[in-house]
């Protein structure tokens, strides 16, 4: 599963570049990388609970892809307790995938309650085995005081960790933190050039603005107006939107990662990546119209946009389209599309669509069976 550290849905590792300088300065946390498991045993008592049948051994990557079962609903129903409670005992015997996970779901409160301090356990734990992405997490910890006391000094020494392994947000972070003499009290804007230049040749925009921004007025450096020119242009070319980068805004300004969450305007660049011929934006855009979130509730244009990303052969977007055709959500009844969208999305596995039909198979012969019993 590899979910995201201190962030919401997918968990997959997505950089995001954004044009807008109050969300390029923000910062964003990424996914833990996944690392190998080591096989170790815990003693679980013998249980069929929800499809998933229970040995009494199991490692801790059978405790780990159970818990992912749970936390996806494939095979069963969806239950992140439950699958919290798996992740948690999988981590305990040393499984980084699935401390990885106990932290974003302890920081976002999924499956309990939100626990910034156990979030901040489990997030050193990987940080601690050296994984960069942690080890940025970690220094954002210290640095906000999420679930733990405020400490600039760790920090800092947690950003360069992860700087030093090539993780470019954390360089930016590291050259900040020297610019602005956070720790000391006095800058250094040789160190601080030194990292931002690093985080800049990586493509991060705000690190390439501030080097053009250095090299003209001479600071940490002599002044040269030709790399601040370079450095300035490349901060124009990175910053230009594309459907993605639209898309990824929308995504960052919906969940709130980073940024205070402001639902009409993910709304908005919603509706650009749209416009502009992003994959999966018109099924965001669509389930904002079904929830009345950023806008009122439209339930006829949200199916226009599911379908819209449906044809496209987004299988989510075409499970969704069945659900509405079978219970004539934003349009009447129509049992033929119905089972047209859930057959397509079956194909490409969705395992919800998969179920659904199995039911109606069910429920068909039993039907058939009473009639020739009547």
């Amino acid at each position: 599963m590899g979910k995201k550290a201190f962030s919401k849905n997918d968990r997959e590792k997505k950089e995001r570049i954004v044009s807008i300088d109050a969300c390029l300065s923000d910062y964003f946390m990424s996914t833990l990388a996944n690392k190998l498991l080591k096989e170790r045993r815990i003693h679980v008592l013998q249980k069929k609970v929800g499809g998933i049948k229970m040995t009494k051994d199991m490692s801790a990557e059978e405790l780990y892809k159970n818990g992912c079962k749970y936390y996806k609903g494939d095979g069963v129903p969806v239950d992140k307790e439950r699958a919290l409670i798996l992740f948690e005992q999988a981590a305990q015997l040393g499984c980084i995938e699935a401390q990885a996970d106990c932290s974003a779901m302890y920081y976002d409160g999924e499956g309990t309650e939100a626990d910034f301090e156990k979030a901040f356990y489990w997030t050193e734990k990987v940080a601690q085995q050296g994984d960069a992405d942690a080890q940025r997490a970690l220094g954002v910890a210290y640095y906000r005081g999420d679930g733990t006391e405020i400490d600039y000094e760790k920090a800092l020494y947690w950003f360069e960790k992860a700087a030093e392994q090539g993780d470019d947000w954390a360089q930016n972070c590291c050259g900040n933190m020297y610019y602005q003499g956070t720790v000391t009290g006095e800058r250094d804007c040789e160190k601080a050039l030194y990292w931002f230049e690093k985080a800049a040749e990586q493509g991060h925009a705000l690190a390439q603005r501030k080097c053009g921004e250095m090299y003209l007025s001479g600071e940490g450096t002599e002044a040269d107006p030709e790399k601040a020119q370079y450095w300035l242009k490349k901060y124009d070319e990175t910053t230009k939107m594309t459907p993605q980068k639209e898309f990824e805004l929308a995504c960052t300004l919906y969940k709130g990662e980073g940024v205070t969450a402001n639902p009409e305007k993910a709304l908005y660049w919603f509706e650009q990546a749209v416009e502009h011929g992003h994959d999966e934006a018109p099924y965001y855009l669509g389930n904002m119209y079904y929830r009345g979130e950023g806008t009122q509730t439209d339930k006829k244009k949200a199916l226009s946009l599911f379908k819209k990303a449906a044809e496209k052969g987004y299988s989510e977007a075409q499970y969704t389209c069945g659900t509405m055709y079978y219970k004539g959500e934003g349009t009447p009844v129509d049992m033929n599309q119905a089972f047209l969208w859930m057959e397509k999305a079956a194909e490409q596995g969705h395992a919800l669509a998969k179920g659904f039909l199995q039911r109606c198979k069910r429920n068909k012969k039993e039907k058939n069976k009473n009639k020739r019993t009547c």
